[in-house]
């Protein structure tokens, strides 16, 4: 691999051991609570001032009162929807999504086995990165028009994932005798 901005290395972050990580940082301080498994459905207002947010958790709704709400939700997050925070920096010709996992056990691209950046574009509208992730394992990503990622899946992401790598020889080669770790 080329040098770029002084590196010859990429390296895929493995986002189970990354999200731990920031889980376990935030858990460390003081003053802040922290719920898993809770989802926010609204915000709690004071006229145009947002002072909270209305969680769902386990089945219950719960009020939450705060000074500052941030919005780290991700690509579709209910509170910038909430607030119709303006959008920018959307590409919306060819919207894309991603479908990854952690595998063990792949082959290496070729006889050297040095870790190397893996671009596979089999058909018109997806193509699949294999990158060198944590503890030996590689992120196999396909990454493609969301509606041919998602539209077909009836809710069976992992299905669909495995299906469309069994669609690809080159692939294939490389995971044949892996197993996923972890998914997303």
């Amino acid at each position: 691999m080329a040098d770029l901005y002084g590196r010859n290395y990429a390296y895929a972050v493995d986002r189970l051991r990354f999200d731990a990580t920031l889980w376990a940082l935030a858990e460390a301080e003081p003053n802040v609570t922290t719920w898993q498994e809770t989802a926010v459905t609204d915000l709690l207002r004071e006229g145009e001032q947002v002072v909270g947010v209305v969680v769902r958790r386990g089945g219950e709704t719960t009020h939450l009162t705060a000074k500052a709400v941030v919005g780290a939700d991700g690509r579709f997050s209910t509170i910038a929807q909430k607030v119709a925070a303006r959008e920018y920096g959307r590409w919306k010709r060819f919207p894309t999504s991603l479908l990854y996992a952690y595998w063990e056990g792949v082959r290496p691209y070729d006889e050297t086995g040095e870790p190397t950046i893996h671009f596979i574009s089999p058909r018109h509208g997806l193509g699949v990165l294999m990158l060198e992730s944590a503890d030996g394992t590689t992120a196999v990503t396909i990454e493609g028009q969301t509606k041919r990622l998602h539209g077909s899946a009836d809710g069976r992401l992992a299905d669909h994932y495995h299906a469309l790598l069994r669609d690809m020889p080159i692939v294939q080669r490389r995971i044949a005798p892996g197993t996923t770790h972890h998914q997303n």
